[in-house]
């Protein structure tokens, strides 16, 4: 059904305008418009003269000759000259020309009439240029009127009075022309004469070009008959026709008509200056000025019935009141004294505003109690949410929808601290956005850095190749997160980018890095002097943030994931930084040393210790020894046992069989062997370690005390080597020969061999000397953030990321009440509980609730339990007029413990209409509000204004102010324009009785609210439209002026019956002016006031159709169904191609024509005089006419004029609005399509001598 309503149009639908407040007030209503008697100074002079006339004149003796008249005894005098041409009314003389013009035009009379209008007029305009003549002759050389007549002539009327004489004397030669007929018109106060008759008076030489006697001068001119002898003019008609239409002869009358419209204004304004100025007058005559000039005094007595007769029956007899004026309001900022905590302004303190303009002191009373304190405005921020309404709007790459945007300068133009360089210097307080002509070009607030983090002191990673794997497992499914994240880890530089890829995998979101080279910076801990932010951690941070990209901003898709436990798991190889000791003393293992000391035997043993490894439980420790030249065979190569030092004690844990051939134990960080969490270095092992320690212990030795003896027998025998017989027999007899000896000389032989062999040296044992000593590990850790008990003993902390602060996540943190659940979201999130809340629940909606904007003021110095009034300045009218404003829209909470917690409805106290109008916000700060939070800086106490949708619905705002006060003027007998202009800004700038609390009281911008008793004009308008339409919207005209009267911001009204529109948000829904019963009211607004978001369609604020709406709902008929919307613009846009003129600039004046077009199309829109009309047409020969018209412009081709309805562009040759409540506008300049066409140098034809 409602396809069939889209487009029902009426084509014989009442065709009207609408009422504007400039048509409502009736000439009839100005007294001055029916006087008693409405003659001036001039008219009585006139009349005189033209009285005197009909008088004879009897000379001495009663004699009387002829038509002797009293008429030379008034006419002589310059006052009465210049009235007659002053009192000179040119609409008959206008009119009668143009009807003459318009009956030889139409060629419906007779050719006897057409000759005697053609005739008539010549005769008018020969008269005025006789009556121009006369006057210049007539007046006195010291007149400046005579001046300006000869200049005129001389200037502009003596060649077409020429040329008129030309034209005249051929039409009479033709017959053309019949001069008898009878105008009744006077010009100068005589009637009008033939052409001929004036042809044949004197004219001087001022019309003919110097020469003296016009009767020779006329001689030289000989009739021009070029104007009626055309090749179609065949008959009196035709040739009359082309006569009347031509330029030359139309341009005639032009140039007559505007000089005598030039001469009777200024013998308007010279006659006044003759009248009082001039004491040359005659005695009769200046006796007669006087007594008119009396008369004016009594006539202006009896012009005052007519109002008079008006009060009476408005006032006395229908008892309608004037509106009483309206005191006007100021707003005032206190600024209490250093030694004041605070101090009290009672209701009543009187302020000193200066002086009226009768000298009178002006007072302002202080509206109620305000106690002033030391809470200061010290930081603004917002954060907004990109809507589908933005995205349809925006002509920005990016995809606005669900972006988040963050300014921590609010009050900025780019949200980062640039200076405002708006007009008034105003700013949003949601969502700052640029458009140009209704469209949105982008918002311009930084991109907001929001996503999570982990701290823990695992994620001290000094050196080598490290990576880190961060593990979190959720509730719920979410999207691929590739490319959607970047990283950040702390380092002693500040934050420093970690590439990470990101995944997920059943129900686990993992980001990784397994391969940070070994050139990445150490990680180190948190520290808010280098790194910013507001982590409650001391340990090394790593952040993941949401990456902004072309894409959509993944915030919506990530932010309700609910947290279960979060994993991370670090590892690194290569780490050299350790601490190494053995018996002997601390080792440095940055070069060659003996760990086990010079001669290790059993029990020898180094120590390792790393702070870095040693403080994250569960980790994996591998070491990685490198010998120094180790033989191919180590004998002994003892076996070596690992122990850790757990309470004090070394524990085996394991023994390497070959220590030489690498490590193969893997040393495990258990609870008992972790140390205190620490940034510094490695600790230091003395007799009072208990943990963080491991050693190799040797279980065996390397043969160096065997090796000793047998040096030192070695030696000994070599030194004995000569020693005499007795020595030998010695050894013998040591001996005793085997009993297989054979024979004598064997055993000899023997002998000599024992006794006179060489001592052999004793092989060296190994000396283990480490080339190279690092660690390897690996470690995790993990939280179960759904585990209460897990709180107390983390290793690890997940935090919110939030655009201005950090705050840590768990469900220990987490308090049902303020929270209203305990689950830990994967994001940070912007949002308030609805249901319940305590100051204003939002209707249709359960849970929590979004917020598509929030608005933060900080406030320092502020005490809980203090009331802070504070001034919101607004830019007012400046909402976007398209949305509708939620009647539950800003609400306000404060910052406690990291949790937002609703205000009471009684602690806030909001005369802004929530953001709308400029007013004060007072807050009593909760007793619960504090200053040690990290959501938000520290110091200071947090409001938030939060709106969940309809951001653009609240205005922009020009200045916050606290410590605000309203005070409204108190009238002492007061001047009584007084409140007829704004108090200007800084007027008020003491109290009437000074207070020493008060150190300083400003008032920063100027008055409202006043208003001055209602004027005469406006109430008789407001009286006489209520007596006709009796407070009730019956007919057209009751509506529109109903709503006029009541809505002063409303230009323009047009209401039209059986007509139900009712659009949809994307432009089309139900449009039908055949619905019986339905009354569709399109509103304008004051284009003076219009909004800025796109000046070519003015478009009403939403809250004022619904104020309309609801007014004339209580008018109307019980069967009337009213709708209030706004009017539909339909777009005209040009397509051409353009030569311009050599000379001009192609690139400059494309763009002038393109917004001389938009200028043309719609006036209205830059301030011009004319008005803004519903319907219209607009042809494709008007538009070519203009632009051929323009200076700079040759010629133009291939025209093409587009009408757009939505987003359908139609090529017409005379657009035309579709519907009854369309305005056709122009599309912005920028659009319009205007191609130069390129200049070609012309070049010279070749010569053609006609030879072969």
């Amino acid at each position: 059904m409602m396809s069939n309503c889209e487009n029902i149009t009426n084509p014989l639908g009442l065709k009207r305008e609408g009422t504007d407040q400039n048509s409502r007030f009736l000439t009839s209503l100005k007294p001055e418009s029916a006087p008693v008697d409405a003659k001036t100074v001039a008219d009585d002079l006139v009349f005189t003269q033209q009285l005197a006339r009909l008088v004879k004149f009897f000379g001495v003796g009663d004699a009387h000759f002829g038509d002797d008249n009293w008429q030379p005894f008034f006419s002589q005098d310059v006052s009465v000259m210049l009235a007659l041409a002053a009192v000179q009314d040119m609409s008959e003389y206008n009119a009668l020309i143009h009807q003459k013009l318009g009956s030889i035009r139409q060629n419906t009379d007779s050719e006897a009439v057409l000759k005697q209008n053609f005739g008539t007029l010549l005769n008018l305009v020969t008269s005025v240029a006789w009556q121009i003549e006369h006057l210049q002759h007539s007046l006195p050389d010291d007149i400046l009127l005579k001046g300006s007549i000869r200049n005129l002539i001389r200037s502009k009327l003596a060649v077409p009075f020429q040329k008129l004489f030309a034209y005249h004397q051929a039409a009479v030669a033709n017959g053309l022309t019949d001069e008898t007929e009878a105008t009744g018109l006077t010009l100068f106060g005589t009637p009008v004469q033939m052409a001929t008759t004036v042809f044949n008076r004197s004219f001087g030489p001022l019309w003919t070009d110097g020469v003296q006697n016009w009767n020779v001068f006329k001689l030289t001119i000989a009739a021009d008959d070029s104007i009626y002898n055309l090749p179609a003019a065949t008959t009196t008609a035709r040739r009359l026709y082309f006569a009347v239409t031509h330029n030359f002869f139309t341009a005639i009358f032009d140039q007559f008509l505007r000089a005598f419209s030039k001469i009777t204004t200024d013998a308007n304004v010279q006659l006044q200056q003759t009248l009082t100025q001039r004491n040359d007058h005659q005695p009769h005559t200046a006796l007669f000025i006087s007594f008119l000039k009396l008369l004016e005094f009594a006539r202006k007595d009896a012009n005052t019935l007519t109002k008079r007769h008006l009060d009476l029956y408005y006032k006395e007899i229908l008892q309608i009141p004037e509106r009483k004026p309206r005191p006007n309001q100021v707003h005032v900022i206190f600024e209490a004294a250093r030694f004041v905590e605070g101090a009290l302004i009672k209701k009543g303190t009187l302020l000193n505003a200066g002086k009226d303009s009768l000298g009178n002191d002006v007072a302002y009373e202080i509206d109620q109690d305000t106690v002033i304190n030391k809470a200061k405005i010290t930081a603004l921020h917002s954060v907004y949410i990109g809507t589908a309404q933005d995205e349809v709007l925006d002509i920005n790459p990016y995809i606005l929808e669900g972006r988040v945007y963050a300014s921590p300068v609010a009050n900025s133009d780019d949200g980062l601290g640039a200076e405002l360089t708006s007009g008034e210097k105003q700013w949003h307080p949601f969502a700052s956005k640029k458009y140009v002509n209704g469209v949105l070009e982008d918002i311009t607030m930084p991109k907001a850095e929001i996503g999570l983090a982990v701290a823990s002191h695992y994620l001290y990673l000094k050196e080598g190749e490290r990576s880190i794997v961060v593990e979190i497992t959720t509730g719920n499914a979410l999207p691929n997160p590739a490319n959607r994240w970047e990283a950040e880890v702390t380092t002693a530089e500040g934050w420093q980018k970690l590439a990470i890829t990101a995944s997920f995998t059943s129900n686990v979101l993992i980001f990784r890095n397994d391969a940070i080279p070994a050139d990445f910076p150490a990680i180190t801990a948190y520290d808010p002097a280098v790194h910013g932010r507001s982590f409650q951690a001391t340990a090394p941070v790593i952040r993941f943030r949401l990456k902004h990209s072309l894409q959509a901003f993944p915030y919506k898709a990530f932010k309700d994931a609910i947290v279960q436990k979060v994993r991370l798991t670090v590892g690194s190889k290569q780490v050299k930084d350790i601490f190494v000791q053995n018996p002997f003393g601390i080792l440095d293992p940055s070069k060659p040393f003996l760990p086990f000391g010079p001669l290790p035997e059993k029990d020898a043993y180094f120590i390792i210790g790393s702070g870095e490894i040693f403080q994250k439980k569960g980790a994996q420790v591998s070491t990685k020894l490198a010998w120094q030249n180790v033989p191919a065979t180590v004998s002994p190569n003892p076996p070596a046992k690992i122990q850790k030092l757990q309470l004090g004690v070394w524990q085996d844990i394991g023994t390497e069989a070959n220590l030489l051939d690498g490590i193969a134990n893997v040393v495990t960080v258990d609870a008992a062997d972790v140390s205190k969490p620490d940034a510094g270095g490695n600790n230091m092992y003395d007799v009072n370690s208990t943990n963080g320690f491991y050693r190799f212990r040797l279980d065996g030795s390397f043969g160096h005390t065997a090796y000793q003896a047998a040096l030192t027998n070695y030696l000994i025998d070599k030194a004995k080597e000569n020693s005499d017989s007795n020595a030998i027999k010695t050894v013998i007899a040591a001996y005793e020969l085997p009993a297989s000896t054979p024979t004598a000389e064997s055993a000899i032989t023997m002998i000599k061999g024992i006794v006179y062999a060489s001592p052999v040296a004793p092989t060296p044992p190994y000396t283990p000397v480490i080339d190279e000593i690092s660690l390897s590990y690996t470690a995790s850790t993990e939280i179960a953030l759904i585990d209460s008990s897990s709180f107390t003993n983390r290793s690890l902390q997940f935090f919110h990321a939030y655009p201005f602060g950090d705050v840590e996540q768990h469900r220990a943190l987490k308090d049902p009440l303020t929270d209203h659940e305990t689950d830990v979201r994967l994001l940070p999130y912007f949002r308030h509980y609805n249901n319940g809340d305590v100051y204003f629940e939002i209707e249709g909606q359960s849970g929590f609730v979004a917020h598509e904007g929030e608005f933060y003021m900080g406030l320092s110095e502020a005490v809980p339990g203090q009331k802070v009034a504070v001034l919101f300045q607004l830019d007012e009218g400046r909402a976007n007029p398209r949305i509708k404003k939620p009647d539950n829209h800003v609400h306000w909470s404060y910052l406690a413990d990291n949790r937002w917690i609703s205000f009471q409805k009684l602690e806030v106290q909001d005369s802004t209409s929530q953001l709308t109008r400029s007013g004060i916000i007072t807050f009593t700060i909760p007793k619960s509000a504090g200053t040690d939070n990290t959501m938000l800086p520290k110091g200071q106490v947090w409001l938030r204004a939060s709106v969940y949708e309809a951001s653009e619905a609240v205005c922009k705002i020009i200045a916050v102010l606290p410590q605000a006060a309203s005070a409204t003027f108190k009238d002492q007998t007061n001047a009584g324009d007084f409140l007829a202009a704004p108090l200007p800004a800084g007027t008020v700038a003491k109290l009437l009785e000074p207070e020493a609390s008060i150190k300083k009281i400003e008032q920063p911008y100027a008055s409202f609210g006043g208003r001055t008793r209602e004027n005469a004009p406006d109430y008789y308008k407001r009286v006489s439209e209520r007596l006709r339409h009796k407070d009730r919207a019956i007919t057209v005209w009751d509506y529109e002026h109903l709503i006029l009267e009541e809505f002063s911001n409303i230009y323009k009204v047009r209401v039209i019956n059986h007509t139900r529109y009712e659009p949809n948000d994307s432009g089309t829904g139900i449009y039908n002016e055949l619905a019986a019963g339905h009354v569709t009211i399109v509103p304008i607004p004051d284009l003076r006031t219009r909004n800025a978001i796109d000046p070519l369609k003015p478009y009403t604020n939403v809250a004022d159709l619904e104020s309309i709406e609801a007014f004339i709902s209580k008018r109307k008929s019980c069967f009337a169904k009213i709708h209030v919307q706004n009017p539909v613009f339909e777009e005209v846009k040009v397509q051409c191609n353009v030569k311009f003129y050599p000379q001009y600039d192609e690139a400059f004046y494309t763009t002038q024509l393109k917004q001389e077009i938009t200028r043309f199309l719609s006036p209205w829109a830059f301030g011009n005089a004319a008005e803004i009309r519903f319907g219209g047409q607009i042809s494709k020969s008007v538009l070519i006419n203009f632009i051929e018209e323009r200076a700079y412009v040759d010629y133009l081709t291939d025209f093409v004029l587009y009408h757009k309805i939505g987003n359908t562009l139609t090529d017409k040759e005379e657009i035309t609005a579709s519907r009854a409540i369309a305005i056709l506008v122009s599309v912005p300049a920028e659009q319009h399509i205007i191609v130069p066409i390129p200049h070609v140098p012309e070049t010279a034809a070749a010569e053609n001598c006609g030879c072969d």
